[in-house]
């Protein structure tokens, strides 16, 4: 699933781009400035959500009981 999320950011991007130029006129610089605060909003985002999330990180992957070298007690 979250390939898929991933995956579709670019097409987005493209699209968000190309209606901003051909829809409602924007020029070249026009519409990539206008995607500045969402890139911004979302890089943001990431900073502040990714230490919270301990899913596939290499962290939570290192403490996990099942990877440590020394034997059971």
């Amino acid at each position: 699933m979250r390939l898929l999320l991933g995956a579709a950011w670019i097409p987005m991007w493209f699209f968000l781009n190309l209606y901003l130029q051909q829809v409602l006129g924007f020029g070249a610089f026009k519409g990539g400035a206008a995607l500045l605060p969402m890139t911004v909003a979302i890089m943001v985002l990431m900073i502040l959500v990714a230490p919270g999330s301990s899913t596939g990180s290499a962290s939570s992957r290192r403490s996990s009981p099942a990877c440590s070298s020394s034997p059971p007690a």
